[in-house]
C-alpha cells in the first residue's frame, strides 16, 4: 500500500507467511485504535430529496488521512430510481473539492458513479479527480 507521502506500508496478514516482505523496505503498520473519526447526519427532506453533513479528522497522515479536520456537504434528490448527487467539501487532504454522481436502481440491484473534482471547487483549475462505480445488491 502507498500513502501520499510515498512510503509503503505493510499490514501483518495470517494468509501471507512471516518472510513474505523481507527483502522489502515496507514499514509495519500496527494500529489499536481507529485511523479516522467521522461525525455526521442526515436528514430526509422527502422522498426524493436528502441532506447529508459530515466532518472528519484523520489521527494520522497514512492511508489518505490528513490530521485536519474536514466539512463536507451534500444533496440528493431525482427519482428513487434515478437519484442525482452534488456535494463539496473544504479541508482534510484535498483541500477543498466539488463532487457529482448518479445512481439507477433496478430490481434488487442498484449501480452508483462519482465523479470529484479535488483542490478546487471548479473543473479548470482543480489539481485532480476521483472516479467512483459501484454495483450492489439490495435486499427488499
Amino acid at each position: 500500500i502507498e500513502s501520499s507521502e510515498n512510503d509503503f506500508y505493510y499490514i501483518p496478514s495470517d494468509s501471507l507467511p512471516d518472510n513474505y516482505f523481507n527483502s522489502s523496505n515496507a514499514k509495519i503498520v500496527n494500529t489499536d485504535y481507529p485511523t479516522k473519526l467521522n461525525i455526521g447526519f442526515s436528514k430526509k427532506i422527502d422522498l426524493q430529496k436528502l441532506v447529508v453533513c459530515d466532518i472528519s479528522v484523520g489521527f494520522d497522515n497514512s492511508f489518505m488521512n490528513k490530521q485536519k479536520w474536514r466539512f463536507a456537504l451534500g444533496y440528493e434528490f431525482g427519482s428513487q430510481k434515478f437519484p442525482l448527487r452534488c456535494g463539496f467539501s473544504y479541508g482534510g487532504y484535498d483541500g477543498k473539492s466539488i463532487g457529482v454522481g448518479f445512481g439507477y436502481n433496478f430490481g434488487g440491484y442498484s449501480m452508483d458513479f462519482g465523479l470529484n473534482y479535488k483542490g478546487s471547487y471548479s473543473y479548470g483549475s482543480s489539481t485532480g479527480y476521483d472516479i467512483g462505480l459501484d454495483f450492489y445488491w439490495m435486499k427488499i
